[in-house]
């Protein structure tokens, strides 16, 4: 199972009602709003998508659309990943995909 963690060369605290991440190796900060706190909140734990599902399914239930919106694009984003991976591997591993790709091309 995947698991996602925060950057630890990170630095989080909140300023005023919002959500400020300090990145020590690039010199930047980022303020972050409430979809982007929320999602923050909840990846302060590692978590594996049944866990991300879980509190999708919860978020849905309470009617917490920061939740809903953020745990579906965390959700998109790893599928998105995924797909992407597949089909370079799969053009890798393919001869048929290989001879296609070089006939376009």
């Amino acid at each position: 199972m995947n698991r996602y963690l925060k950057n630890k060369n990170a630095i989080t605290g909140r300023v005023n009602e919002e959500l400020v991440r300090m990145d020590i190796d690039r010199g930047k900060y980022f303020s972050l709003n409430n979809v982007a706190t929320r999602i923050w909140e909840i990846l302060d734990v590692p978590l594996g998508m049944e866990e991300i599902g879980l509190q999708l399914m919860q978020a849905i239930r309470n009617i917490d659309y920061p939740l809903i919106s953020g745990c579906t694009l965390i959700i998109s984003v790893t599928m998105l990943m995924a797909n992407f991976l597949i089909d370079v591997i799969y053009g890798l591993i393919d001869p048929r995909v290989r001879s296609a790709q070089v006939e376009e091309g």
